[in-house]
């Protein structure tokens, strides 16, 4: 009980801990879906584009079996600062999964596959060890869930594609 009162004061305090998350600044996954199907209604409606990008960090296993989790921390901080450098004001982050989680999801609203892309390539300029996928909206019937497993899908076979190349 002390513990939910404590959490309590704490949002009271802080209502920002609701909607961001501490290590990162990256939206929470409740506050993404929240902003995500708000921005996709708006989009089909208007006939707009949106393209999502999913973000995996390659090597955070390694760094905290290796140096810690406090260097691993850092190690997703210094990603996160690559992405919130690289994207618009309007675009939407969150740090996927909550916060043990070393992947990103991008929402940009008004951006081609093309556009993601070009991001991409920004953020890896400045960190470049991570994976990717990305997908667009595709329909009236599609949906932030459906956006996501795909450029999930498509960056777990970026990630297998890296270790294969690696190993031969």
């Amino acid at each position: 009980m002390k513990k939910r009162i404590k959490a309590a004061w704490l949002a009271f305090l802080h209502p920002e801990l609701l909607t961001r998350d501490f290590l990162t600044g990256a939206l929470t996954p409740r506050e993404f879906t929240r902003l995500a199907k708000r921005v996709i209604s708006r989009a089909q409606k208007g006939g707009q584009i949106i393209s999502l990008v999913y973000i995996d960090a390659d090597g955070l296993k390694k760094i905290n079996d290796t140096c810690g989790h406090e260097a691993g921390n850092d190690f997703i901080k210094e990603l996160a600062q690559a992405i919130f450098t690289n994207i618009r004001p309007f675009d939407i982050c969150v740090r996927q999964h909550g916060e043990c989680s070393d992947e990103f999801v991008l929402l940009l609203p008004d951006a081609s596959l093309n556009d993601a892309e070009r991001v991409v390539k920004r953020i890896q300029e400045v960190f470049p060890d991570f994976s990717w996928g990305a997908t667009q909206l595709e329909d009236k019937e599609d949906s932030i869930g459906h956006m996501v497993e795909r450029a999930e899908f498509l960056m777990y076979y970026q990630k297998k594609t890296k270790k294969m190349n690696q190993s031969a």
